[in-house]
C-alpha cells in the first residue's frame, strides 16, 4: 500500500483521539456544578433521542441483529456505562495529567482483548513498544504525581474504567466491520438507556441536591463552563468521538489502532494547563514524553 493511503486510514482515529483528548477537561468543568451521577450516566440519557433518530433517518430497528447482541451488549457496559462512571468518580481526586497518564493503559488492554477475539497478531517489536509505554505509566501511578498512594480508590476506579473501555472499543471496532460506526454506537447507547435513565432519573428524585453540587444547588446557578462540560462530555465524548474512533479502528485494526490513544495524554496535558490552569510536573511530562516515543515505536513496528 502506498504511505499516502497508510496515512489517509489513520485519519479517523486521530480525529477520535483528538476529541477524546478534551473530555477528562470536560468532566472537571462539568462536576462544578453537576453530580457524579449526572456527569457519568445522565450525560448519556442526552443521546437516547439523538440515537433514535440517527437510526430511524436510516430505517434501520431501534436493536441491533440477534447475532449482534453479545458484541453489542460489551460497548453498551463498557464504553456508555462502566467508562464514564468511573473516570468521572476518579477525576473527582484525580488531576487531569495523573488521569491523562493512567487513561493511557487502555491501548494495552485492547490489544491483549483484540487478540483473544481473533484480531491481526502484531510483530513483535510492537508488544516491546506497549510493554514499554505500559510500565512508564504503570511507574507513573506508582510516584507521588501519579496520585495511586494517596488516592487509591480514584485511581483503581480509573483502572477499572480503561478495562471497561477497552473492551467495549475492540466490540464496537468489530461490529464496525459490517455497521456504520454511528450506527453502532446508537445502538449501545439504547441497550444501556434502561440503566442510565432509572440511575439518573433516582438521582435527580432522590438526592438532597437534586443532581446538582451542593454549593450549585444552594445558590441556584449552574456555571457555564458547568453546561460546556456537560454538553461536549455527552454530544463528543459519548457520541461524536465514537463515530471517527470506531471507524478508525476498524480500518487500521484495533491492536494498531488502539497505541493512537498513547497520544492522547500529552494532548490532555495542554488542555488541562489551557483550561483549567494545572501545571503538570516534570515527571508528568516526563512520563507523557516516554509514551509518545512508545506510540511512534509501536507504529513502526507493523
Amino acid at each position: 500500500m502506498k504511505p499516502e493511503r497508510e496515512v489517509i486510514k489513520f485519519i479517523p482515529a486521530t480525529i477520535g483521539v483528538l476529541m477524546f483528548s478534551m473530555t477528562f477537561v470536560a468532566v472537571v468543568l462539568g462536576i462544578r456544578s453537576f453530580d457524579p451521577m449526572v456527569m457519568s450516566l445522565g450525560r448519556v440519557v442526552l443521546l437516547v433521542p439523538a440515537a433514535i433518530v440517527t437510526l430511524r433517518l436510516q430505517k434501520l430497528p431501534l436493536l441491533p441483529a440477534r447475532r449482534d447482541l453479545p458484541l453489542m451488549f460489551l460497548v453498551a457496559v463498557g464504553v456508555i456505562v462502566f467508562y464514564p462512571a468511573m473516570s468521572t468518580f476518579a477525576l473527582g481526586s484525580l488531576s487531569v495529567g495523573a488521569s491523562g497518564i493512567i487513561n493511557s493503559l487502555t491501548p494495552i488492554a485492547a490489544s491483549v482483548f483484540a487478540l483473544n477475539i481473533g484480531h491481526a497478531r502484531p510483530k513483535q517489536g510492537f508488544w516491546w513498544a506497549a510493554a514499554a509505554g505500559t510500565v512508564a505509566t504503570i511507574l507513573f501511578a506508582l510516584s507521588k504525581d501519579g496520585q495511586l498512594t494517596t488516592t487509591p480508590l480514584a485511581v483503581m476506579a480509573l483502572f477499572v474504567g480503561v478495562i471497561g473501555a477497552s473492551v467495549g472499543n475492540v466490540a464496537g471496532a468489530t461490529l464496525s466491520n459490517r455497521h456504520r460506526s454511528y450506527n453502532v454506537i446508537s445502538w449501545a447507547i439504547l441497550i444501556a438507556s434502561p440503566l442510565t435513565i432509572l440511575a439518573t432519573a433516582a438521582d435527580l428524585w432522590l438526592s438532597p441536591t437534586h443532581g446538582l453540587t451542593a454549593s450549585a444547588y444552594a445558590s441556584g446557578l449552574i456555571a457555564p463552563e458547568a453546561w460546556f462540560g456537560f454538553i461536549y462530555a455527552a454530544l463528543i465524548s459519548s457520541f461524536g468521538a465514537h463515530f471517527f474512533w470506531l471507524k478508525g479502528l476498524d480500518l487500521v485494526g484495533v491492536v494498531r489502532g488502539s497505541q493512537l490513544m498513547l497520544a492522547q495524554a500529552p494532548v490532555t496535558l495542554i488542555w488541562g494547563i489551557l483550561v483549567l490552569g494545572q501545571i503538570p510536573s516534570l515527571l508528568t511530562w516526563a512520563a507523557a514524553a516516554v509514551i509518545l516515543a512508545c506510540v511512534a515505536w509501536s507504529q513502526r513496528a507493523k
